[in-house]
């Protein structure tokens, strides 16, 4: 079992007991401050039992480090499925008919593995509902992405752990070539990251309330008699939403427990919490993750802005939130951004444009190519690359080129990075 920063399990858990809404202190400056031991060893902090005095902290009790990783990815995929599209369609309208009363029928399958279809979809967008190997792929009635992708993807969370994003995309990829098509371009719209750490003595509501500083006001909880199972902070259907809660609870309730004894490396169940942010699209779009390679290479930022700016823990006792120390564990949960990848500076992305991915330059030289090579009078597409190759040295030297090269990787800050850095290890299957 891979174990790592591109890994992740559960989005869901929704715990039973009591249910309850308030508010949590408005934020008035930064959240959080950067652990100043950088990248040094995330090491034990004290921390407030559920019946200890919240104004005091306990030396002796801890939080201690077990996982973190991506928890959910859904992505908008563009896709194009070439001249068996009107076969695939009829494929899937009887598959969905058949599929009617049931909760789905066998459909397909790929490298050995089943796939089935049921007889939903996700209105409005996607008519067609395929569960496979590494989770729910939604199909919209049409051949070729228009402004919005034709095909919407949410990764099972086990499949995540088991095999990591690049493992779920490149079977996505495999899958979708069996099926005719082709991928233009992965935007991620959904991410939860999250944190499980060993929290003695567990976290209460009165902690969280007169610890927590944050951008949002709306809390929302789960509890069993006054024992606190799961904390949200912020709407569910805003751009972040952090939710804290009892996964060594959650994983016993759900038979999950055998898959976490490996990912935690232990069988003791107790006292494990999970911290997870909820990003959706809006936010990623504003922080500029356009594609599976900006969401890796900002991961680190992400977490940092995250549990320094949006959200934090601080000691009570000062009416100016700005002024209040962080509270010591929080330090761990901050410091955990270099565990995710390099942490730099989160920038903000205020207008509508989304720069054109690789992928999106590949498929408009693919048909300009194809239509060069139609006015050229060719047959082969090895006879248009080499006429077009010839055409274009021709017009400009290679210099030239080169220079109009550095120039726009300055314009789009890519001065400096390598083909790793931009696309995630194991891109290239799809």
């Amino acid at each position: 079992m891979v174990v790592c920063a591109c890994g992740g399990f559960d989005s869901d858990g929704e715990n039973s007991g009591t249910n309850e809404s308030g508010a949590a202190p408005a934020r008035e400056g930064r959240a959080g401050g950067r652990d100043p031991r950088g990248d040094a060893p995330l090491a034990l902090a004290s921390s407030v039992t559920r019946h200890e005095d919240i104004t005091r902290e306990k030396a002796n009790s801890g939080w201690n480090y077990l996982v973190h990783g991506v928890d959910t990815l859904d992505l908008g995929v563009s896709v194009v499925w070439g001249l068996n599209w009107s076969t695939l369609l009829e494929r899937l309208i009887t598959g969905k008919a058949a599929a009617a009363g049931k909760s789905a029928v066998q459909w397909d399958k790929v490298d050995g593995e089943e796939s089935w279809i049921t007889a939903s979809g996700k209105p409005p967008m996607y008519r067609f509902h395929l569960r496979t190997q590494i989770g729910e792929v939604f199909i919209a009635k049409s051949g070729s992405p228009g402004r919005s992708p034709n095909v919407y993807v949410s990764l099972w969370a086990l499949a995540i752990w088991q095999i990591g994003i690049h493992g779920c995309i490149a079977k996505l990829g495999r899958m979708i070539r069996k099926l005719g098509g082709r991928i233009l371009k992965l935007i991620p719209s959904r991410c939860d990251l999250c944190l499980d750490l060993r929290i003695e003595g567990g976290l209460s509501l009165d902690f969280l309330n007169s610890h927590i500083v944050a951008h949002s006001r709306k809390t929302h909880l789960y509890r069993d008699g006054d024992r606190l199972e799961t904390f949200y902070l912020g709407d569910s259907h805003s751009a972040v939403q952090l939710r804290l809660y009892n996964k060594g609870l959650k994983v016993r309730q759900d038979l999950t427990w055998m898959v976490f004894r490996e990912v935690w490396k232990t069988s003791d169940l107790n006292d494990i919490w999970r911290i997870e942010f909820q990003l959706r699209r809006p936010f990623l779009h504003e922080r500029g993750v356009n594609s599976v390679g900006d969401l890796f290479s900002k991961l680190g930022s992400i977490w940092a802005f995250l549990t320094e700016d949006w959200c934090s823990l601080r000691l009570p006792g000062d009416s100016n939130t700005t002024r209040r120390p962080i509270q010591e564990d929080w330090k761990l949960v901050q410091a955990c951004g270099a565990r995710f990848g390099r942490v730099g500076e989160l920038q903000r992305c205020t207008g509508p444009f989304e720069r054109p991915t690789p992928e999106w330059h590949q498929a408009h030289i693919g048909g300009c190519a194809t239509s060069y090579g139609a006015a050229r009078g060719f047959d082969t597409w090895e006879e248009t690359l080499q006429d077009l190759c010839r055409a274009l040295n021709r017009r400009r030297s290679a210099i030239e080129y080169e220079q109009d090269i550095k120039t726009k990787k300055v314009k789009m800050g890519r001065m400096g990075l390598q083909l790793k850095d931009t696309y995630p290890e194991g891109w290239d299957e799809v």
